[in-house]
């Protein structure tokens, strides 16, 4: 009777048990979700985001343009608010004489939270290159990390 007893306690123990996870893993995960939707968060976080593959492509004499979607929340896919529109365009650059123009998009996916930034180059050639960057959050701020080297496209 014992060993009945203890078995049923070892199952429901169990059950305990994995539903606590459960739950700690889904309030941590939306908890990244809503830390990421928040719009002057995430603004800061592209701004860096963006420096960093422009970093990667050697952008000193090109002329830079944001598309839409790097102007959009990337998890409301809604636009930003004007002011926050105008941060991310201090990333653009604009040469004189320079006829090489480099479009900035970005896509994300809320599944694995990576955010994809393209970078295509037209004007005297076409090259597409993708970085992807894995967002977390750690103390309450987004943190991003390079994944690979990306990919260069030669078209």
């Amino acid at each position: 009777m014992k060993s009945k007893t203890n078995i049923v306690i070892l199952i429901g123990l169990a059950v305990v048990i994995v539903l606590a996870i459960l739950v700690i893993f889904s309030c941590s995960k939306n908890s990244i979700d809503k830390l990421i939707e928040d719009e002057d968060v995430q603004v800061n976080t592209l701004i860096n985001v963006y420096r960093d593959v422009l970093d990667i492509v050697n952008s000193d004499d090109i002329n830079i343009v944001l598309d839409e979607s790097s102007l959009k929340n990337i998890i409301t896919n809604e636009k930003f608010k004007e002011e926050n529109i105008l941060k991310l365009k201090n990333v653009e650059k604009s040469i004189e004489n320079s006829q090489r123009i480099y479009t900035l998009s970005v896509q994300y996916s809320k599944s694995t939270h990576v955010l994809t930034v393209n970078i295509t180059e037209s004007g005297i050639g076409n090259m597409k290159k993708t970085q992807k960057y894995k967002l977390d959050v750690k103390n309450g701020k987004i943190n991003y990390q390079r994944d690979g080297q990306g990919i260069i496209v030669v078209e």
